[in-house]
C-alpha cells in the first residue's frame, strides 16, 4: 500500500518535553507520521500507552516519552478513505477532480465548501450529508489537508525507514550492502531465499547426464 499524499520526512529534537509545549504539536505531528506510514504513541508518566488519534484531549506536559513505529495494514485501511483506482487527476475539461482518480472529492472531501461533487446539496445545512448520488461528504474542504487514500499494490515494497536509514536496518540484517539492495528492491536482481534440494539434485543429474 501507498499514501496518496505528500511523504514527510521528520526529524524531532526533544529535551525533555519542552517540544511538545505548543498545543499545536500533536495534532501535526500526528499527520507528518501517519504520511510517512507510522503510528505515534505517547508514553505517560503513568502506566498508560495510547495512541494519539485515541484521545485529542490528552495532556501534553505530563509524559515520559514518545514512541515511533511502522503502521501495520490495519492502521493504514483504518485510515483511508477510499481506494485510489485511477492515475487522473484533474478532468480537462471540466477542471474538476476526477472520480476515483489522485484527488477524488469522495475520498479526500469535497474542494468547495459544503458543497458536494454533483451540486445536489449545497450550503451548511446539509452539513455531515453524504451525498447518495456523488457519494461526497458535505463538509469544509480543509479536510482534504487530513483525508487519505491508498493504493492496493500488485507485489509488497520495502519500507523507506528501513532502506534509506543510516545505516541501513535491513543492510545490517540481511549482511549486505545498500547497493544491492537497492538493485533487489527496484527489481533489478534477486536473492535467493529457499533452496528446493530434490528438484537442485535432480537438475544437476540431468544436466550431468546432457554432458556425457
Amino acid at each position: 500500500m501507498i499514501w496518496i499524499l505528500e511523504n514527510f520526512s521528520c526529524i524531532i529534537t526533544t529535551n525533555h518535553y519542552n517540544a511538545a509545549t505548543s498545543p499545536k504539536f500533536f495534532p501535526r505531528f500526528r499527520r507528518a507520521v501517519r504520511k510517512s506510514c507510522g503510528v505515534l504513541c505517547v508514553i505517560y508518566s503513568t502506566p498508560v500507552s495510547m495512541p494519539i488519534p485515541a484521545q485529542k484531549s490528552a495532556a501534553t506536559d505530563s509524559f515520559d516519552a514518545i514512541s515511533l513505529s511502522v503502521a501495520s495494514p490495519e492502521d493504514i485501511l483504518g485510515w483511508s478513505r477510499g481506494e485510489i483506482t485511477k492515475p487522473e487527476t484533474v478532468n480537462y475539461r471540466t477542471q474538476r477532480a476526477e472520480p476515483d482518480g489522485l484527488f477524488c472529492e469522495r475520498i479526500f472531501g469535497p474542494t468547495k465548501n459544503f458543497q458536494c461533487f454533483c451540486g445536489k446539496y449545497k450550503g451548511v445545512r446539509y452539513a455531515g450529508v453524504v451525498c447518495e448520488k456523488c457519494g461526497v461528504e458535505v463538509t469544509r474542504s480543509i479536510v482534504r489537508r487530513e483525508r487519505m487514500g491508498h493504493i492496493n499494490l500488485a507485489v509488497p515494497v520495502t519500507h523507506i525507514w528501513f532502506l534509506r536509514s543510516s545505516p541501513s536496518r535491513l543492510g545490517l540484517l540481511l549482511d549486505l550492502p545498500i547497493k544491492t539492495l537497492e538493485q533487489i528492491v527496484y527489481f533489478a536482481a534477486y536473492i535467493v531465499i529457499t533452496v528446493d534440494q530434490d528438484a537442485k539434485v535432480l537438475g544437476v543429474n540431468e544436466l550431468n547426464e546432457s554432458f556425457e
